[in-house]
């Protein structure tokens, strides 16, 4: 299953409750694939300890669209 940008950009493949890019890197995560929080990951490289990765709650999964708490969809699995 993949996981397209709201412009129709494949960005991932749905493995497991991972959104994972084509080199196997985690974009996002949930805590349950059905009506889940979507968790979005920060490089360590990007943090301030620059060690290691965080994960920030980025939304909630419905019916195969991802909303930021904004209501901006941040992705759909089709």
């Amino acid at each position: 299953m993949n996981a397209t940008t709201k412009q129709g950009e494949v960005i991932g493949r749905l493995c497991g409750v991972h959104i994972r890019d084509k080199n196997g890197e985690v974009l996002y995560s949930f805590t349950n694939i059905r009506n889940g929080e979507v968790f979005g990951r920060i490089p360590a490289d990007e943090t301030p300890c620059g060690k290691r990765d965080l994960w920030v709650s980025a939304g909630t999964l419905e019916d195969g669209t991802a909303t930021s708490d904004e209501g901006e969809v941040l992705f759909r699995l089709v």
